[in-house]
């Protein structure tokens, strides 16, 4: 037992000391599946603490006190944000205060919703003194210039990485990431929020028909759970990728990744759409992208160019197939009733970027803080602007439903403000981003009930 719980602090020492100060609940996340692509992630972490793990081994097998420092700045590590956490995990009533279900008046024709979630995309990539001479997405930097833009993204806890993003977005609130504290509960529910309302629940009971696509494990991030919380009308993932025949094993097990790869997701979202787009009720689609999903989970697509060999070629091809599938929908007949999201999901993690040879570290941190991508194309208008207001994740969901028709009353859902409207955000309601964060950390006492009901609060 004593090896066994060095040995789990070892390798979460080394996941902080490699991919930064990472909560602990986001680590159990990609844990608790070691089968799946995303505990790859780690490998350097796993290999860093098994190493560390056999050298106090030796040392509490032969009595060696050297081994006893060692062991107490790991303890310490591992510790102390956890305290710190909890000594912040105080009372709050942020949830009973401004939680929203808002009523709604539907659009005698409601427009078509395409929410396109690009994996770590943002500004970062457009800075040519940070890839080493050029924009690397210059074609989704050409939309930006085709539609609305929202500048003012700001990081809050809870909100990445890249499934607890989709259900900031989806939801209007953050996914719940306490490890110490009453709200915590993995990995059955932390995923899920069975009880809040999330966009594409009201969009179902309008009517919608409801699609969700992920290139990979439907239990990456207990996806699984979510999409049996908030049914969609169709999931589909990696396994049915598979099991239907739109990709082979040979396509999705490579050296870098383990996904079906985005041109085959794009390739299926256009067939799905254009079976939607016939039917007599409007659609909603999510598409999750993966092959720039990192740290180490970079694929390049077969036909796309090869200049770096490195992550800068994946947000190349990334950034020439989205476009492409956004060119493809804009010369549909159905556009002209239909909004397209596209949207990063969260920035890179910066240690990743430490560890990459070809990058001026010291360039990333002079063009920080971080912003993620995004634009939003209406095939009703040609309107290109930029709306300044700061504002995080959860303030999409209200966006969305506006954007296709919906009055809300109040413009909010979740914690989220819809940022067509002159509402202030939460970021703006608290003064900073950084006093929304802490009130994100404190407790509720009435989270689990709200949240999870009565019968389920306490398992």
């Amino acid at each position: 037992m004593i090896l066994m719980g060095v040995g789990i602090v070892s390798v979460i020492f080394g996941v902080r000391y490699f991919y930064g100060d990472v909560d602990l609940a986001l680590i159990l996340q990609h844990a608790q599946l070691i089968k799946t692509a995303d505990f790859g992630a780690y490998w350097w972490a796993v290999v860093f603490g098994g190493m560390i793990t056999f050298f106090l081994s030796i040392c509490i097998y032969k009595r060696k006190m050297v081994g006893i420092p060692l062991l107490l700045i790991m303890l310490g590590y591992f510790i102390i944000p956890e305290i710190n956490f909890y000594k912040a995990n105080d009372q709050s009533s942020l949830y009973h205060q401004f939680y929203t279900i808002p009523r709604l008046i539907s659009p005698k024709n409601p427009k078509n919703i395409i929410w396109i979630s690009l994996e770590s995309a943002e500004k970062l990539w457009t800075y040519p003194d940070v890839t080493g001479g050029e924009n690397v997405i210059p074609k989704l930097t050409q939309l930006q210039n085709e539609g609305t833009v929202i500048r003012g993204w700001q990081f809050a806890i809870g909100m990445d990485p890249t499934f607890p993003s989709y259900v900031s977005t989806d939801c209007g609130i953050p996914r719940n990431t306490s490890v110490i504290g009453p709200n915590f509960r993995f990995p059955q529910t932390a995923a899920s929020y069975p009880l809040a309302v999330c966009m594409t629940d009201i969009l179902k009971k309008k009517g919608y028909d409801t699609t969700f696509i992920m290139g990979g494990h439907i239990q990456d991030e207990r996806v699984d759970l979510f999409t049996k919380a908030h049914p969609f009308t169709t999931v589909m993932s990696r396994e049915k990728f598979l099991s239907k025949g739109y990709a082979s094993k040979e396509q999705v097990i490579t050296k870098s990744n383990d996904i079906t790869p985005d041109a085959i997701v794009l390739d299926y979202a256009k067939e799905k759409i254009s079976r939607l787009s016939k039917e007599d009720k409007p659609f909603f689609i999510s598409i999750v992208t993966a092959n720039t999903h990192g740290p180490g989970f970079t694929y390049i697509e077969p036909d796309c160019e090869r200049k770096y060999n490195d992550v800068r070629d994946c947000f190349k091809c990334m950034d020439q197939k989205v476009v492409e599938f956004v060119r493809w929908i804009q010369a549909q007949p159905f556009y002209k009733d239909t909004v397209i999201f596209l949207i990063g999901d969260h920035p890179i993690w910066r240690l990743a970027l430490q560890h990459m040879k070809w990058l001026d570290f010291k360039k990333v941190k002079a063009h920080d803080p971080a912003e993620t991508y995004n634009v939003v194309l209406d095939g009703s208008t040609n309107e290109a602007k930029i709306i300044h207001k700061p504002f995080t994740q959860i303030d999409w969901a209200p966006t969305m439903l506006e954007s296709a028709g919906f009055q809300l009353s109040p413009r909010r859902l979740g914690l989220g403000v819809s940022l067509w409207s002159d509402e202030p955000t939460m970021v703006e309601k608290f003064g900073s981003i950084e006093k929304f964060s802490e009130e994100l950390k404190k407790s509720e006492p009435a989270f689990n009930d709200f949240f999870y009901g009565k019968n389920n609060a306490n398992r």
